[in-house]
């Protein structure tokens, strides 16, 4: 997982997933790890399309992970822990 304080520009996105991408097929000399990137943002406005199709918005309140849960309290990133019963 990255977090990146501040927002970046669709195009900026999509380009950092390119450049992370291409490292990755270099340090191991092949292209059998395909990376995909999920944004989250709840107050995105559709006005930028993405061009490439290994990244995709999430709309939701919520940023699940493993685990866990993000949310925007305010200003604030807070996050659930999900506990297992045993």
């Amino acid at each position: 997982m990255n977090i990146i304080d501040g927002k970046m520009s669709v195009e900026e996105i999509v380009t950092w997933l390119e450049q992370f991408q291409a490292r990755v097929n270099e340090l191991t000399k092949s292209n059998c790890l395909q990376f995909t990137l999920n944004i989250w943002d709840p107050d995105y406005l559709t006005g930028e399309i993405l061009s490439n199709k290994k990244a995709k918005f999430n709309l939701n309140a919520a940023l699940p992970c493993p685990d866990m849960e993000f949310y925007w309290h305010q200003t604030n990133l807070t996050f659930h822990v999900h506990l297992k019963t045993n």
